[in-house]
């Protein structure tokens, strides 16, 4: 006859010796408390959804996007400097300047923190960085181009909403920690910036 082996109780810690090896309590009543906590968890996870306001759904789809950029551009050192340190999304066109390209795939690279913060961009170095990794023509879209391309752009609550939701999926089924080439780089800019909507 197999022993079954004690336990401790995922609800208040006791060690018990378990009628079955599947049973995770040691009472009914710990049972129901944890039962009732993931459902306060769950209701407190729609109460904060019911309150967010437009501003907060902006920084959730910033951060998404910003992640999205360190998964293409990964193993590529700072566009701006060519170390590399520790990898942030940086703007060429800043969110305050132009706001319209805040989530444009191509108004954002992979710069170092010392680039990305402590030098605003390092707009110098993000210029000389374009030019040698992609040419010319890339650096003078992203400078003018997209500037003239994009005139205003506010998506609703709806449609930051969808959008976060279209990253999260491709952000799954990107494999990690793959180096993509030059070519590779912008045709997935390209890509994702349909695919996601804001950019039709």
């Amino acid at each position: 006859m197999r022993i079954v082996k004690d336990k401790k109780c995922k609800w208040c810690g006791t060690v018990f010796r378990p009628y079955k090896t599947t049973d995770k309590f040691c009472s009914t009543y710990c049972f129901i408390d944890d039962h009732k906590e993931k459902e306060w968890k769950k209701e407190v996870k729609i109460r904060k959804e019911k309150l967010k306001t437009h501003k907060d759904y902006i920084k959730d789809f910033q951060v998404i996007i910003n992640k999205l950029i360190r998964i293409i551009d990964f193993g590529h050192n700072c566009i701006s400097c060519g170390r590399n340190g520790k990898p942030q999304s940086g703007h060429y066109h800043s969110t305050q300047a132009n706001p319209s390209l805040r989530f444009n795939l191509f108004n954002i690279w992979l710069q170092d923190y010392y680039c990305n913060v402590q030098l605003s961009a390092n707009i110098i170095g993000y210029n000389k960085g374009l030019i040698n990794e992609f040419g010319i023509q890339l650096k003078e879209y992203i400078e003018t181009g997209l500037v003239a391309e994009i005139r205003e752009i506010k998506p609703s609550i709806p449609e930051l909403k969808e959008a976060i939701e279209k990253t999260k999926q491709i952000i799954k089924q990107l494999p990690k920690e793959k180096i993509y080439s030059k070519s590779e780089r912008i045709e997935l800019r390209k890509k994702f910036n349909e695919e996601i909507g804001i950019y039709k």
